[in-house]
């Protein structure tokens, strides 16, 4: 699964994610990782997508999901910034 693939697929399952290839945060390499730009959004099951003060998964359980599926983990920038890296 390349990064492209992968962006379109956490977008298409949680829009409010935001998420875009990491060149778009620090002007790196196209390709290298994930920055999820609506991070701090609420889903519209009343979710955050990411919660840095959760106990457990940080991320919204379906994005946790495609990213294990996919062998990508996350990375958190801060409390409200956060990327995700093969």
């Amino acid at each position: 699964m390349n990064n492209n693939k992968l962006i379109a697929l956490i977008n298409k399952a949680i829009p409010e994610a935001q998420a875009v290839c990491i060149s778009q945060w620090d002007n790196s390499e196209e390709g290298s990782g994930i920055w999820f730009k609506g991070s701090e959004e609420y889903t519209k099951e009343g979710q955050h997508v990411f919660s840095y003060y959760a106990e457990g998964d940080m991320m919204h359980p379906k994005i946790e999901r495609l990213l294990a599926k996919y062998d990508y983990y996350v990375s958190p920038y801060d409390t409200g910034t956060v990327m995700a890296y093969k």
